[in-house]
């Protein structure tokens, strides 16, 4: 939100000056200064024309932030004028104004009924006064007995982010508490320093924390500033820290010391803040300074929260991250600020440097001029001599380049012959190492592979072993019905004992009725009968003795009837009443006896109707298992016969593949039946080759094809694995569709959602909360995948140390063949030099020696003049300085060797042709002839090795695509089948346990 930027135009004694130098449209104001003819617009967020009051501005302005205070907020109060625009008396009256309406608003807030708790809100409100000093960074406490010195210190735990040092705090503890005792002693310090509340800026500060102590514990912080605008402001610290506080840019540091800490909250911070500017139409040029600080304050972003305790936690954390960058960043400044004095430093130097360097590089090529000058004649006499050397290398050059022109061309050709030759060796033996690598590729999907049938057939023994179980949970189940039938044989022999129960029951009932109408008949006899008392009392006691009698027998039947028969017995020999009280308590027992007869009858029936309902629901059940067990049994038999029949049709296309294979040997050794020919051919050639090489190269070749065979043999049973994997897994999607719909609660995903895509269970058919049995599952499901994840990683790791062990048994298999290969190209290597050698000497053998042997003695006599001359050279150079003179002189020196190196070769050559003189003419002839014959040989042999190598590059492209179609073929799909065939046998085994459960 954005501060909130009002004017408050004070009335004028001068009307028509307000009206000439002021004017105001809706919440845009300009003032215009004497001699101009318009001023600055200024748009603010709200302006108080002289029609409008304080208690207007108060209403609108200061209650809201009042309200924010209440709640945890932060408000900051800015009045800023001219001393003459009355900004003390606002100041003070907004103060007033915002305590009572401080206090009115906390209690209503305790008033009002809480929903989180019943207990009240607490508060503490507190308050500090003081005024600006007259150094920069310095406030005056003027509510101490003495002056003192305030400083403004950077603390992130206090309320505002800052704490005044110094400053007195005040308590108020009331709702009728003022600050006008305050203030007039603040008026009273100010006096004693000769100054007046509107000549200086002030700060008042309201703390108020909140339900200390509670998780609801909030704090905020009220701040009223009375900025002077005007006359000395440049020496008021408040005044100047609020300037330089509106006109901070976003890339200027926060303030770390000083008041302007006091505005970091309240001016772009956490705080509501409204700046209210006091515009006096007489005071033009202070106005305009108001006018300013208000347009600069509209454009400062406010960010209020509410002070609660994870809000102050984390505006700590903030203030202490940012304290920690501000002081890498005034590290950094040092730093920075050292390294340029030091750049300073040595750019001053930089020019006396250069002019001494400048000073001596120019001596030294003076002094390199004049040495040049003295040698310039034996310089040249030097050159003519060198030129003149150097028509006769060339003259005698001239003459052994048709010697030379006719051996390099042969030497060229069999250059090209031996590249050619090393070419068509090296891409055989690249050919092998890829053949090796594939083969080494070939291995680890062959073992992948057989992983693969090792869990098929463990999955094939896992299914015989649920299908055994499944059998026995057939078993279990009719064994569970026969022993339902057997307990519904006892609840219906149970009923009919209860229903012989209900007819004693009847039977004792019509007993004691009977029992009950003799009695009557007794206590009629005994009222005729009272006058012969003593003959009665005999029969009385007969009576009472028989109705004891009846009433121990009815004891047994009931308690309540045991307690009545002891008290006729007591009363038998009294009076008419005592037998009449008798005859009632037997009346009594009767009733509640045959309303205890009846209570249990009732609880039998009820008992015997929920053994009927239970016997029902287990038949019911009882029959939907053996539904579902003889579906279950269907499928699984189902699924054995066809995997058994898919087991024979893979064993007869493995035959078929063996077959295939066996014929791909066969082609393989007709291939590698050409690399001995080739090796037999150059021996014959060469007469130089070992033979021993053709046996081993050809027992290689029969290892390399019997591993090809095999590996091609594991391919293809693992693909006919994995196409067994893909029936296997529709296959088990019927199960458990079947066992979908006989409601089980198994999930499968479809073919489309396998193709890399998510697993999405359906909205339908799985209830929000789970039950006790599916949480079960659900969590051994948990730790099976668990266990499974680490036989994985487990896997793999061994996996992994198994490749690096073939890797190396490769990488020193393939070292041990190449070097083979490399000392056979060495040795070829050799044998063409020396046939070079050979050509060289017989061509030498066709020259001359007349004018050999006088070339040689003239060129040793030059050579023997240049050395002299050399060494002359040499000594007289030796005192010079001159840089280019010795560049010059090692260079004349570097051609000196190179021509002196050629005259050493050309004599060698010489001297060979005057010792192979006496040789025979016919030798060379025949030698000539012998090497023409090698050479369209070695062309033969080059266009069939390029045909061979043509050939073989084609057959291995073709299975190189193969390979990784097949490889591509079982990365994308074997994995994945796996997995879910994994899955499923998992859900099948939690079908199993589940009807193992419903069944016990």
């Amino acid at each position: 939100m954005q501060l909130r930027s009002c004017a408050r135009i004070l009335p004028s004694t001068d009307g028509a000056v307000s009206r000439n130098r002021l004017f105001v449209a809706g919440n845009a104001i300009e003032v215009v200064s004497p001699g101009h003819s318009d001023g600055t617009r200024h748009t603010l967020t709200r302006v108080f024309d002289v029609h409008a009051t304080d208690a207007d501005f108060f209403d609108e302005e200061v209650l809201p932030l009042v309200r924010g205070v209440a709640s945890g907020v932060n408000a900051a109060l800015i009045i800023a004028g001219h001393y003459c625009t009355g900004r003390g008396r606002v100041f003070e009256d907004a103060a007033g104004v915002a305590l009572a309406a401080l206090f009115e608003a906390l209690d209503r807030q305790r008033e009002e009924p809480s929903q989180t708790d019943a207990t009240p809100p607490a508060y503490t409100v507190r308050m500090a006064y003081g005024s600006a000093a007259a150094t920069p960074h310095g406030l005056t406490d003027l509510l101490s007995h003495a002056t003192t010195e305030v400083a403004v210190v950077h603390d992130p735990t206090a309320h505002g982010g800052f704490r005044l040092s110094g400053m007195s705090y005040h308590a108020i503890s009331h709702r009728g508490s003022t600050f006008d005792a305050l203030f007039r002693t603040g008026r009273a310090r100010l006096a004693q320093q000769q100054r007046t509340a509107d000549d200086v800026s002030s700060i008042l500060l309201i703390e108020v924390e909140l339900s200390a102590g509670t998780p609801e514990h909030k704090t905020a912080c009220f701040l009223f500033l009375d900025v002077q605008i005007g006359g000395a402001s440049h020496m008021d610290s408040i005044a100047a820290a609020c300037s330089r506080r509106l006109r901070k840019s976003a890339t200027e540091p926060e303030p770390s010391r000083g008041v302007e800490l006091l505005l970091r909250q309240a001016v772009g911070g956490n705080s509501q803040s409204v700046l209210l500017g006091l515009i006096s139409p007489a005071a033009v040029d202070d106005s305009m300074a108001v006018l300013r600080l208000l347009a600069h304050g509209s454009s400062v972003e406010q960010f209020p929260l509410v002070n609660d305790m994870l809000t102050r936690g984390l505006l700590q954390r903030f203030e202490c991250r940012i304290q920690a960058l501000e002081q890498q960043l005034n590290f950094a400044q040092g730093k920075l600020a050292r390294s340029v004095e030091a750049l300073e430093a040595d750019s001053s130097h930089m020019p006396g440097k250069l002019a001494l360097t400048t000073d001596r590089l120019q001596a030294l090529v003076d002094n390199m001029q004049q040495e040049a000058a003295g040698q310039a004649s034996t310089k040249q006499s030097l050159m003519a001599e060198v030129a003149s050397l150097r028509a006769q290398l060339n003259s005698a050059i001239g003459q052994a380049v048709g010697l030379k022109e006719e051996l390099v061309k042969e030497k060229e050709e069999k250059m090209a012959i031996s590249r050619e030759l090393i070419t068509a060796q090296l891409s055989a033996s690249q050919s092998n190492a890829e053949q090796q690598q594939r083969l080494f590729e070939f291995e680890q999907q062959a073992v992948a592979s057989a992983d693969v049938m090792q869990q098929l057939q463990h999955n094939y023994d896992e299914s015989l072993e649920e299908l055994v179980q499944l059998r026995r949970a057939h078993d279990d189940a009719q064994v569970s019905f026969k022993q339902l039938e057997a307990q519904h044989t006892r609840a219906a022999e149970q009923l009919r004992m209860l229903r012989s129960e209900a007819e004693e029951w009847r039977a004792k009932e019509t007993a004691l009725t009977q029992e009950l109408s003799t009695t009557s008949e007794a206590l009629a006899h005994a009222e005729k009968a009272r006058e012969t008392h003593a003959a009665r009392a005999d029969t009385l006691e007969a009576e009472a003795s028989a109705q004891r009698e009846r009433a121990n027998r009815a004891e047994a039947a009931a308690d309540v009837k045991s307690a009545a028969a002891e008290r006729a017995k007591e009363e038998a020999h009294t009076a008419k009443l005592d037998l009449e009280r008798a005859m009632l308590q037997v009346e009594q027992g009767t009733l509640s006896t045959q309303q205890q007869a009846a209570n249990a009858l009732e609880e039998h029936l009820a008992t015997m109707r929920k053994l009927q309902e239970d016997n029902t629901s287990l038949l019911a059940e009882l029959e939907s298992l053996k539904a579902r067990g003889a579906a279950a049994d269907a499928l699984l038999l189902e699924e054995v016969s066809g995997l058994r029949t898919r087991e024979a049709a893979l064993k007869l296309q493995l035959d078929d593949q063996l077959q295939q294979l066996q014929q791909l040997q066969q082609h393989n050794e007709v291939i590698t039946s050409s690399f001995p020919r080739r090796e037999l051919s150059e021996a014959e050639l060469d007469d130089e080759t070992d033979a021993s090489t053709v046996p081993e190269s050809n027992a290689t070749n029969r290892a390399l094809a019997a591993q090809l065979h095999t590996y091609e043999k594991i391919v293809n049973g693992a693909l006919q694995a994995n196409r067994a994997l893909h029936e296997a897994y529709w296959r088990l999607r019927a199960i458990v569709y079947e066992g979908q719909r006989g409601g089980e609660p198994f999930s499968l995903p479809t073919h489309e959602e396998l193709q890399l895509e998510a697993l999405i269970e359906p909205a339908t058919g799985r209830r929000e909360i789970p039950s006790e049995a599916e949480k079960l599952l659900m969590r051994e499901k948990a730790g099976l995948q668990q266990l499974l994840q680490r036989r994985e990683q487990e896997m793999e790791r061994a996996e992994e140390r198994w490749r690096v062990a073939a890797l190396e048994t490769h990488r020193k298999s393939m070292g041990s063949v190449a070097e083979e290969q490399l000392r056979r190209m060495e040795q070829l290597q050799r044998e063409s030099d020396e046939r070079a050698e050979r050509l060289q000497r017989r061509v030498a053998e066709l020259e001359g020696s007349d004018n050999n042997s006088k070339l040689v003695n003239d060129l040793r006599a030059s050579q023997e003049e240049l050395l002299s001359q050399l060494q002359q050279l040499r000594l007289s150079s030796a005192s010079g300085s001159d840089m280019a003179t010795a560049n010059r002189m090692e260079a004349t020196l570097a051609e000196v060797q190179t021509l002196r190196c050629k005259l050493g070769d050309m004599e060698a050559k010489l001297a060979v042709a005057e010792e192979r003189l006496h040789l025979p003419q016919l030798g060379g002839n025949i030698r000539t002839q012998q090497l023409q014959l090698q050479v369209r040989e070695l062309t033969r042999l080059q266009g069939e090795l390029e045909r061979e190598r043509t050939e073989l590059t084609r057959r291995a492209v073709h299975a190189e695509a193969q390979l990784e179609e097949m490889q591509q073929y079982i990365n994308a799909n074997i994995g994945r089948y796996q997995k879910e065939i994994l899955r499923l046998r998992k859900q099948v085994n939690d079908r199993a346990r589940f009807s193992s459960q419903i069944s016990g």
